[in-house]
């Protein structure tokens, strides 16, 4: 094979994607395949030619794309009761008969006579098994059949005959599919519908991947790729979910409408899970997308864009990758550059990889409530001016050791390495000029743990009508001699009342709120971030 057709060629260094991660390998990635350089790794394992990764891999070429099929690990309990039909009498199998049809056991296979006879479970004589499940994780179902053709239904939750479940017809072969499980109990039948005879044999269910290595909570994938020319159907260009011809509906996707919008879509049963629209891209135009799915919570970012998510969804159980194609033959027409992915999910997995986030970190002011509401927040505002991704880790009333413990914490490691904003809106518990350095040196104690210089501090803020200005312009000079070229002054943007403090009209409700600042003070204060983070190359 000399490969998918899926190689970009060799791109200019002006024209080139920004590499997922770094320029040689994805730092912890499962899978990195770059097919414009050719360089292939997966499992920790680099490999020479495209062939050699899809043997590894599991992966297997149609045309331009690729499916890689489900892993079970050798080590998977098996779920089905005597699916080999070594014992006698259908042990573990339960008879599903109408008419004169019968059900009888074989050496090694279950023999399914059917008279024609209509009637419980579709009619004809069938075998039906319960299977203990965890409900959203994925299933292999792997069988035999010989003689004639057999009818199944896999994956239901009620009822013997499984109504409802997944199914189809299946000739003479061995053949495999898979399913999420909807709960604790689902159901294998194999049936025969139609006057004739078939033998069932060789049954298996193990628990299943769309990869060796992944976790089965999730996944967080790159792809570098360029759109196609002029789309006139929805194009995908990743996607992930089964085998089974008649259970199209649980499937994740990354997705190009006919409007030129760019989206990442997860389905369970065919109900919209979660719809993330990243704007639109023009025909022919490169781009880079992430996009992190885990239990109850999806994640997507396009090139370095602010990151949009949704947690209200269910992620369903996954068996089978797709690159270039979905389950329903929907091709991706464009161009792919490279496929990463990584094993893990979830908050810390997919805002780690974005390099250009920003974090902010401080008391109320940092926090999404300031300013009037999540709108009107310094958050939100910074993200908008920026069209960069801005996480807050801060939380109301809190003093500087605390602010400096979220920075060195383990819970917020993933954060350490991304530019970070600290603004502790009121110096509490500062009262004397001798708490002063113990107040710095408790913020140094933090900072010296995110190990970089790429930080911004803006001192404290004083109060409507505060006329002592000591203690808050002590502050100001103790940080700006640590940290001269780090400090952003508030007093510097901020309109001033004759005392130095911030003016009236600065505060969110003057007549109630001598604290606490107005959307328009945070705007002026996100733009002045913001513009401090560029003259910064940050």
């Amino acid at each position: 094979m000399s490969g998918t057709g899926l190689h970009l060629g060799r791109l200019s260094p002006a024209a080139a994607i920004r590499p997922p991660s770094d320029s040689s390998w994805a730092q912890g990635a499962l899978l990195d395949a770059n097919f414009q350089e050719g360089r292939y790794r997966f499992n920790g394992v680099s490999y020479a030619t495209e062939t050699d990764f899809l043997i590894a891999a599991g992966g297997t070429p149609y045309g331009k794309t690729v499916a890689f099929k489900p892993y079970s690990s050798p080590d998977s309990p098996e779920l089905i009761t005597n699916g080999d039909f070594q014992q006698l009498e259908l042990a573990g199998w339960n008879q599903i008969v109408n008419g004169t049809s019968t059900a009888t056991a074989l050496p090694g296979a279950a023999r399914l006579f059917s008279d024609g006879t209509t009637g419980v479970g579709g009619g004809g004589a069938g075998i039906t098994q319960p299977i203990m499940t965890t409900e959203g994780a994925a299933y292999s179902v792997t069988y035999t059949v010989s003689g004639g053709t057999t009818n199944f239904r896999i994956g239901g939750t009620t009822g013997e005959t499984a109504p409802g479940a997944a199914g189809g017809t299946r000739g003479p072969g061995i053949h495999t599919d898979t399913f999420s499980a909807r709960g604790p109990i689902s159901h294998f039948y194999a049936f025969r519908a139609s006057a004739g005879t078939t033998m069932v044999s060789d049954v298996s269910v193990k628990p299943c991947l769309p990869l060796e290595g992944l976790s089965g909570s999730g996944m967080t994938i790159e792809i570098a790729a360029k759109t196609p020319p002029s789309p006139t159907a929805r194009e995908v260009l990743w996607s992930c979910g089964h085998l089974m011809t008649a259970d199209p509906g649980d499937e994740t996707l990354v997705a190009y409408q006919l409007d030129g919008s760019l989206v990442v879509e997860v389905r369970a049963a065919s109900h919209v899970q979660a719809a993330l629209n990243l704007g639109t891209v023009a025909p022919e135009t490169r781009f880079f997308i992430r996009a992190g799915f885990a239990a109850n919570a999806f994640f997507a970012q396009l090139d370095d864009g602010k990151a949009v998510h949704d947690d209200l969804g269910v992620l369903p159980g996954l068996a089978v990758m797709r690159l270039g194609h979905s389950f329903h033959g929907q091709v991706w027409n464009g161009e792919i550059e490279r496929l990463t992915l990584y094993r893990e999910s979830g908050v810390e997995a997919f805002y780690s990889l974005i390099p250009n986030l920003i974090r902010c970190e401080g008391d109320s002011f940092m926090t999404h409530g300031h300013g009037g509401g999540p709108a009107g927040s310094i958050i939100s505002r910074l993200e908008s001016i920026t069209d960069r991704t801005v996480m807050t880790t801060a939380s109301g009333n809190s003093t500087m050791p605390e602010i400096s413990e979220r920075l060195s914490s383990t819970e917020f490691r993933h954060l350490r390495p991304k530019t970070t904003v600290i603004w502790d809106g009121s110096e509490n518990p500062v009262d004397t000029l001798s708490q002063v350095a113990p107040y710095c040196e408790s913020l140094a104690t933090g900072l010296r743990q995110i190990g970089h210089q790429r930080f911004v501090i803006i001192p404290a803020c004083a109060n409507l009508l505060e006329t002592d200005m000591t203690i808050s312009d002590a502050i100001r000079d103790e940080l700006k001699a640590r940290w001269p070229h780090n400090v952003l002054d508030w007093r510097d943007r901020l309109d001033l009342d004759p005392n130095g403090a911030p003016a009236r009209e600065m505060f969110r409700d003057p007549d109630l709120d001598a604290t606490h600042l107005s959307g328009t003070a945070m705007e002026i204060m996100a733009a002045a971030i913001a513009n401090f983070i560029t003259a910064k190359g940050w």
